[in-house]
C-alpha cells in the first residue's frame, strides 16, 4: 500500500508543481484516496452486479482532481 501511495503521490506532486491546489489538500491523503477508491468501486461492482460502477466512481475521482488544482468552474 504503501508503494502504492508513493507512486500516486509522484504524480501529484508533478501536478502540484505546475498547478497548485486551490484547497488546503494532504497530497498523501488524496494519493490514498485513489486506492480507496478503487478497492471501493471493486467491491461495490461485485456486491451490486453493475460492471460500470468502477469507471464512475473513478471519473469522479478525476473530476475532484481537476477541482483540486483546477477549481471548480
Amino acid at each position: 500500500m504503501l508503494n502504492w501511495r508513493k507512486r500516486f503521490r509522484q504524480r501529484l506532486d508533478r501536478i502540484a508543481e505546475r498547478y497548485p491546489p486551490r484547497v488546503e489538500v494532504d497530497l498523501d491523503d488524496l494519493a490514498d484516496m485513489l486506492s480507496v477508491i478503487a478497492d471501493g468501486g471493486i467491491i461495490l461492482s461485485k456486491t451490486i452486479k453493475d460492471k460500470h460502477v468502477l469507471a464512475r466512481q473513478m471519473l469522479l475521482y478525476r473530476d475532484f482532481i481537476k477541482a483540486v488544482f483546477l477549481g471548480v468552474p
